[in-house]
């Protein structure tokens, strides 16, 4: 049988297919206007043990890799796992953990039913655990504070507030309303 040369076309997502086009690649990828096989992936770093999740923490001075652990109904989770002798942050904590989120130097562990928080600070993490319930703030206005008129055009002068100076106005008017309350229940 003949050998045949057929110009690879490139990927196409219509239904009319022309001679050497593809619907999809498999182990190739375009490189420099040709396609080149996709290399067995390289091992970066060996750990010394396996983990279930890997998450990088990181922030403008330092990178920390995290390593969790899940076991049966519990979690462990780990920092420095690069080195020979990762350090325990929380060697038993109730739940699988699910996934990891970081806000600043805050990292949060998500289970099923809860969330725990690492705060890390001077080079260590520090387990806070759940947040407390919080009480739920109820603002409401009395009918002495209803009768206050504290509007803007009592505060300001009509027309001196400009958009871009609103936020400010509004944390003036915040605070002559405190000021009011203060006066009125002694609170100084």
């Amino acid at each position: 049988m003949p050998k045949i040369k057929t110009p690879a076309g490139g990927i196409t997502t219509t239904s009319t297919y022309g001679e050497g086009d593809m619907y999809s690649l498999v182990n190739l990828r375009p490189k420099n206007g040709a396609l080149h096989p996709v290399p067995p992936r390289k091992v970066m770093q060996e750990l010394s043990q396996k983990y279930d999740i890997i998450f990088l923490h990181q922030n403008n001075s330092y990178k920390n890799w995290i390593g969790v652990i899940n076991d049966n109904n519990h979690s462990s989770v780990y920092w420095d796992i690069l080195s020979d002798q990762p350090k325990t942050i929380q060697s038993y904590i109730q739940g699988r953990i699910h996934s990891v989120q970081q806000t600043g130097n805050t990292v949060s562990l998500i289970t099923s039913d809860n969330i725990y928080y690492l705060f890390y600070r001077n080079g260590n993490y520090t387990f806070i655990g759940e947040l407390p319930q919080v009480p739920p703030i109820g603002l409401r206005t009395s009918d002495r504070m209803a009768h206050a008129e504290l509007f803007y055009d009592n505060e300001y002068e009509p027309g001196s507030v400009r958009p871009e100076d609103f936020t400010d106005a509004t944390k003036g008017l915040v605070n002559v309303a405190v000021n009011k309350l203060n006066e009125e229940y002694g609170l100084h």
